[in-house]
């Protein structure tokens, strides 16, 4: 039974979010990829409660490359990057920002947390300065 409902509850978010999709793909052309998706991040970012985890969940399947099934994304939460992949059964707390990275399957990540992407932030050349 709880599972049908939450399948009525996205299909009814899927609707809601129809106009938000159409305006994203409207300006996929004529934009930078990850910049838009950003952008439409921090919007999505900005609903509070259950309403918001739905709403965000429905956006984020349609747009990301890889978004698996039961996921939350907490209130405050941006994603940079378009190419993040998710698998399923993941909970990312309030407040997190997400860079370019794939967050796998039963992971949970809490409040506050940064996964940093770009070119020089996993690696260093001296190993013996901090």
């Amino acid at each position: 039974m709880k599972q049908c409902v939450k399948g009525v509850l996205n299909g009814f978010f899927v609707v809601l979010n129809l106009p938000f999709l159409a305006l994203y793909v409207l300006l996929k052309p004529i934009s930078r990829r990850d910049e838009l998706f950003a952008g439409f991040s921090q919007f999505y970012a900005l609903w509070p409660g259950k309403m918001g985890v739905y709403f965000r969940r429905n956006f984020y399947r349609f747009t990301m490359k890889h978004f698996g099934k039961n996921v939350t994304i907490g209130f405050g939460t941006l994603f940079s990057h378009v190419d993040t992949e998710i698998g399923d059964n993941v909970y990312i707390g309030p407040q997190s920002n997400i860079g370019m990275c794939r967050i796998g399957s039963e992971c949970l990540i809490g409040s506050g947390v940064h996964v940093l992407s770009g070119r020089h932030q996993h690696n260093f050349s001296d190993n013996n300065r901090p």
